[in-house]
């Protein structure tokens, strides 16, 4: 054998030896890991340093904590690590008042749980009860009181489906989205506080109670909203005292001229 191949073998000889080195010592540092990994775990689940002991509840308004903490059904004594975050964000959201949940673990024994809630924007009146519902048709709760937000009437959602259903169906969520670009601009004048009822059996022509202030407003479709809302304070302010209807359903801008017209 020449000196020329001896020295090749020789060189591919020394490279398989050091990839074999390379490779052994990658498959220790690997098992290295594992190792440190499970340790880890075993200590974290395992050391009651880490045990549960305060459970602390934040962003709620309507729901009681207690409330909140019996839905998570976390313990105290719990291991902080052993519990599984995405059953404890479903068991919490069986409340319709919950629109979204975010657990956070704070070492090294208090979980903390961030909720948001949905609230009561309008209400359907039922037989013997009000369902109340969120800005996003969400159906929260049916209750004997009547709640201080608008009644929506005209909705094709009937009783038995508002006892049973989770949410308002599309056709009723298209005049939902309707509700909210007027109490929006109602709110520009702040007399989003004083709608009592809206009628939506018209869509092309809503009517608005005011109760306080002795007045229906008929409003027409939601175009134009920010010059109707600037007529309709300016009417409200001219006939206080005065029982009766104020007519913003016409065309502004073909000259249609809002008016009064006093019960008699």
């Amino acid at each position: 054998m020449s000196d020329n191949k001896v020295k090749k073998s020789n060189k591919k000889n020394k490279n398989k030896y050091k990839q074999k080195k390379k490779s052994k010592k990658l498959i220790i540092a690997i098992f290295t890991i594992i190792v440190l990994i499970t340790g880890i775990t075993i200590f974290a689940l395992t050391t009651p340093i880490f045990n549960i002991t305060n459970i602390e509840v934040q962003g709620n308004e309507k729901l009681e904590p207690e409330t909140i903490i019996s839905l998570s059904e976390i313990q105290k004594g719990e291991n902080l690590f052993a519990i599984k975050k995405s059953k404890v964000i479903s068991s919490i959201k069986e409340n319709k008042y919950v629109n979204s949940v975010k657990i956070k673990r704070k070492l090294p024994d208090t979980i903390i749980l961030s909720i948001e809630e949905r609230k009561v924007k309008y209400q359907i009146n039922l037989i013997n009860s009000f369902a109340y519902i969120d800005q996003n048709g969400y159906i929260l709760e049916n209750s004997t009181v009547k709640a201080e937000v608008p009644v929506l009437i005209g909705f094709e959602i009937n009783e038995n489906e508002m006892l049973n259903k989770e949410r308002l169906g599309e056709n009723d969520l298209i005049k939902l989205n309707d509700m909210y670009k007027i109490m929006e601009a109602a709110k520009e004048i702040e007399i989003d506080n004083l709608i009592t009822e809206i009628n939506t059996e018209n869509k092309e022509d809503y009517l608005l109670i005011l109760e306080s202030k002795n007045k229906r407003i008929y409003i027409g479709d939601t175009s134009n909203l920010t010059n109707k809302m600037l007529y309709i304070q300016k009417i409200i302010e001219k006939e206080e005292g005065k029982s009766g209807i104020i007519f913003i359903n016409g065309d502004l801008s073909a000259g249609f001229k809002p008016y009064f017209r006093e019960d008699v």
